[in-house]
């Protein structure tokens, strides 16, 4: 198997493989009654063209001599965020308004994330509540009054009907908070499903990236994917319990490891819920929710007691979905679903218990994951339920090293079956015209197994490569059996594309941005720098950047590509001047960060650093990053660095499991197939024109990208 990255882009292997058709784009071909859109994160060019020259992919081949099998240009940056926000929209960053998995703050130099963003729903008072109560009961009195006329116990019927509102609705006057967080999409611009639902065009989208919270689509059935929050408002903090600890840790990538002990075979801890908003409509002053969670060993198994069920596992095994509830207040709860895992009872008894989801047959009023708002409640009714949470598959516990490799295979197997499952019953439902489906699974394989196949990567462990060096074709492979299936089980007259968000690259090493800035002058580090850690993005009392002398700094990185100016004006402590003084440092940071080499090999980094302005358009672009770094493959921005953190070194070795990537990297491509013969070159920008213009819906007027059945 070639690997992404190795070797050049096989276009011409494409072409060889395409009609001619593919370069020529003779027009679209008459409307057909159906059209799906599969999507798959991470997917390859450089890899499928490998596997079907090998005789590989055989449904992927077949779409791709049909019609078009082709590369496709990705967003600047190459990130999963930007690009399925350009996917969903055909817009470019500087109109989707995302441009990173983090942005910069308000009001302050602290990252957070840019996948959703988060508004107070103001609710009524507590006066106006009682007012409104008071007269609900003197309504209902009166009602109650008249309909007993004059006879005998009218006004012992007007006393039992205005106490049956008060005690009805009582509990809500008193209990109901005043505030409430509610999420906002911070994605800007309407899907392409959305506006085929507007135009009468009947739509579905499952796991739609950037699409979290919905908003009402008329037309359209929507299930938000990528970007949805856990329960806890992040986007995958985990836990594990064991009696390997005697304090509580926190990890790098999110995880709560949590101490327990057994006493006469029971050992008790807790689970942590959702920040109690009706405590106070500031973040700062909310308590988190916990409930208990009970573990029982017997012999070889042990049993887990939460929210009134129980589950027992044996070493190795998964629970299915286990229900839990978090009281904010005796009127206000919040239901979620997690899973455990049991990794180990001897030694030491060990549990891991992913991220809380949503249960999307008992949402809250404000967590709006589907259009219409029971479309959630109604595929889990009719397909099982699923997970909610954007970030599926435990790619973050095996980094931290909580999991193992057959753990995280086992949980890329469950997220991938059960969006297979959620797609054929969609399919077999047959009330849509468009059906657009998205997989995050060849990512996350990608991002963990990449040093089993690449031997120069400098993780690579000739051992382990035995086992899992064959699992990047074998996602492939998967990719290519779903793509077989959802051909066989769709109506006759469907026309298919098939998209990736980006291609994939080894990452053998980190660049660490801020070391690099602070060791040229732009940025004054303080004498310590501590460990970010993933948690404190949610943290509202997280510091960031402590010590930095921003009087003597000129710029600081942010994110998996960006820098930022410290622009007086804009930042609290700017010092760099608007205009002239602006110019004047883009054009020494390009200068430097091109002219920088590997100390190790005398390899360049940086293959290009982008200006906003010259790459974006629109009315957000001057939220972006002042600059854009395009990175060598092989490099990318270090982990510490994306949080503002400052490594010893501006580059280290990448001796980690995720261990490939496409985030900072300039040549990162993604992959086009379909039935149907599409003009090239193509970029990802163009997938919602033409998806549009196929099914004879006109696109918004801001939309950037153009229908790949033109000239």
């Amino acid at each position: 198997m070639r690997l992404p990255g190795s070797v050049p882009l096989l276009l011409p292997l494409f072409l060889a493989l395409a009609p001619p058709t593919v370069l020529a784009g003779q027009g679209r071909a008459p409307g057909p009654e159906r059209v799906m859109v599969l999507g798959f994160d991470g997917a390859d060019p450089d890899t499928i063209a490998a596997m079907i020259a090998d005789g590989e992919l055989p449904h992927l081949a077949a779409l791709g001599a049909q019609g078009t099998l082709a590369p496709l240009e990705t967003t600047r940056p190459s990130e999963s965020p930007v690009a399925w926000a350009t996917f969903a929209t055909g817009m470019n960053p500087g109109r989707t308004r995302i441009f990173d998995f983090l942005e910069r703050g308000e009001g302050g130099y602290a990252p957070r994330i840019a996948l959703v963003r988060q508004g107070t729903l103001r609710l009524p008072g507590m006066l106006t509540r009682v007012a409104l109560l008071g007269l609900l009961a003197a309504l209902a009195a009166v009602v109650g009054g008249r309909l007993a006329g004059n006879r005998f116990g009218a006004a012992r019927v007007r006393a039992v009907a205005g106490l049956l509102v008060l005690g009805i609705l009582g509990p809500v006057a008193i209990f109901l908070p005043d505030a409430a967080p509610q999420a906002v999409r911070a994605r800007q611009g309407p899907a392409f499903w959305a506006v085929a639902g507007a135009a009468g065009v009947p739509a579905v989208a499952l796991m739609a990236p950037m699409e979290f919270p919905v908003t009402e689509s008329p037309g359209a059935r929507i299930l938000a994917g990528f970007g949805t929050p856990d329960v806890r408002k992040s986007f995958g903090l985990w836990s594990v319990y064991t009696t390997d600890l005697l304090d509580e840790e926190s990890t790098e990538t999110g995880g709560t490891r949590f101490p327990i002990r057994f006493e006469d075979g029971v050992a008790r801890s807790i689970v942590r819920g959702p920040r109690d908003f009706t405590e106070s409509p500031d973040e700062r002053e909310q308590s988190e929710v916990e409930i208990p969670v009970v573990f029982r060993r017997s012999g070889e198994t042990l049993s887990i007691e939460v929210s009134g069920t129980t589950v027992g596992l044996a070493v190795g095994e998964w629970s299915d979905f286990v229900p839990v509830s978090f009281a904010l207040n005796p009127m206000v709860r919040v239901y979620g679903l997690t899973r455990f895992r049991l990794l180990a009872l001897e030694p030491n008894t060990t549990v891991y218990m992913e991220p809380i989801n949503f249960d999307p047959e008992r949402l809250p009023p404000i967590v709006d994951l589907s259009w219409p708002p029971g479309f959630a409640g109604d595929l889990a009714e009719r397909s099982g339920r699923y997970e909610t949470i954007g970030w599926k598959i435990v790619t973050n516990p095996l980094r931290d090293g909580d999991l193992d490799f057959e753990a995280f295979l086992e949980d890329t197997r469950f997220a991938r079956e059960t969006n297979e499952r959620l797609l054929l019953d969609a399919i077999r439902e047959e009330d849509w015209k468009l059906l657009v489906s998205v997989f995050l699974f060849p990512d996350r394989v990608q991002h963990m197994m990449f040093r089993f196949a690449d031997e120069e990567h400098p993780n690579h462990d000739h051992e382990l490569a035995e086992l899992y060096g064959g699992e990047i074709a074998e996602a492939y492979r998967d990719m290519d059996r779903i793509v077989g299936e959802a051909v066989a089980a769709a109506p006759p007259g469907t026309r298919f594309l098939v998209v990736s968000d980006h291609g994939f690259h080894s990452f053998r090493k980190q660049f660490n941005v801020n070391t690099w800035l602070a060791q040229n002058g732009y940025l004054r580090p303080p004498a310590e720098s501590e460990e970010r850690r993933l948690e404190d993005l949610f943290d509202p009392d997280a510091l960031f950047f402590p010590g930095v002398e921003w009087s003597r700094s000129e710029a600081f990185a942010l994110g998996l590509s960006g820098i930022y100016f410290n622009q007086r004006g804009r930042e609290p402590q700017g010092v760099v001047e608007p205009g002239a003084g602006r110019d004047d440092l883009a054009e020494r940071l390009i200068r430097d960060l091109l002219a920088f080499r590997d100390p190790e090999t005398g390899e360049p980094v940086v293959r290009v650093v982008h200006r906003r302005e010259d790459i974006y358009e629109g009315e957000f672009v001057e939220e972006a990053p002042d600059l854009i770094l395009g990175l060598e493959p092989g490099y990318r921005i270090g982990w510490q660095s994306t949080l503002g953190g400052f490594p010893e070194a501006a580059i280290t070795p990448n001796l980690d499991d995720w261990s490939g990537d496409h985030c900072s990297m300039e040549d990162t491509a993604g992959v086009l197939v379909s039935d149907l013969p599409l003009a090239a070159p193509a970029a990802l920008r163009d997938i919602a024109p033409t998806v549009l213009d196929l099914l004879g819906v006109p696109p918004p007027p801001d939309t950037d990208g153009r229908s790949l059945f033109g000239p």
